[in-house]
């Protein structure tokens, strides 16, 4: 099943105060803030986000899903610290051990679906748990706002994310997908990925090279924590390639990313994503995002 992650903006460069154009205070400020973001289909360019600011803050984005509109909406706290993720009928709660993220929780009518688990190492993040509390019976994983608010915290992983979640067997209650980050310097290079499939136990290897340009979503919803940089999950630079295999050495997934920039910001990507490279199965997706300042 192909990976919805056209909307994935991924990742930034480092400022003068600390990472990704933050303030001495930790406030997320780019230089340039997105407006709205388009994709491009057969030559027609079709608005699916508009970004809503409050100053410094991004209050809500509303999405355009065959001309219907959604919202997602962000609560922060005094301190501009995010507490709250609110989309499509699903509640995501974000809870903290002193500074640093500790889990968001996911609620529909006040039952929870499921969580992100967090472990930190140094001023990392180095492992994240996505546990699900429903099955594939229970709940319909498109409409939750588990991967859509994922790819907004962390834009690489959600691709990985919803590639495991899919996978899963339908008996995912209580199941959960494992996913450590391995760093180099300010990106991360790859991640390994555990969960149960169909088959039985799974692991995917993803593989991440990177351009030296700005991506203006880096630390996009505020501290998740007060002590600046030390709680995000931060990579300094685009994607230009994302690489999937399975169980070591099995192709799975090859994303190639192009890029136009205005003053370093990406302006346009063009990614091609291959699925089953190399195989009677292959299939070739390719999708044109449009970014507005």
């Amino acid at each position: 099943m192909k990976k919805n992650i056209v909307f994935c903006l991924c990742i930034a460069v480092i400022a003068m105060f600390s990472a990704c154009n933050k303030t001495p205070d930790g406030v997320y400020n780019p230089s340039k803030k997105i407006q709205k973001i388009y994709t491009v289909d057969n030559g027609t360019q079709t608005l699916k986000e508009v970004w809503n600011w409050n100053g410094d803050l991004l209050k809500s984005i509303d999405q355009y899903f065959d001309g219907v509109p959604t919202s997602i909406h962000f609560s922060y706290d005094n301190s501009n610290r995010l507490i709250a993720i609110d989309d499509f009928g699903s509640h995501g709660e974000c809870i903290y051990d002193d500074n640093e993220i500790e889990k968001i929780i996911f609620t529909t009518e006040g039952v929870e679906m499921g969580r992100y688990e967090f472990e930190h190492k140094g001023n990392k993040i180095s492992q994240i748990k996505i546990k699900f509390d429903a099955g594939w019976d229970d709940i319909d994983w498109d409409k939750t706002g588990m991967i859509k608010s994922l790819r907004l915290l962390f834009p690489e992983i959600s691709s990985a994310a919803e590639s495991a979640v899919r996978k899963c067997s339908k008996e995912a209650k209580d199941d959960e997908v494992v996913m450590n980050l391995n760093w180099s310097g300010s990106n991360v290079k790859t991640i390994d990925v555990t969960y149960s499939g169909f088959l039985g136990n799974v692991m995917e290897t993803v593989k991440i090279t990177y351009d030296n340009k700005i991506n203006p979503t880096c630390g996009l919803l505020a501290q998740l924590g007060t002590d600046a940089v030390s709680n995000l999950y931060l990579n300094k630079n685009n994607p230009l390639t994302i690489i999937t295999n399975v169980n070591g050495s099995l192709p799975f997934d090859n994303q190639t990313y192009t890029y136009e920039y205005e003053d370093n910001y990406p302006v346009k990507v063009t990614r091609v994503d291959v699925e089953n490279p190399g195989t009677a199965y292959e299939t070739t997706e390719t999708t044109t995002t449009i970014y507005e300042y």
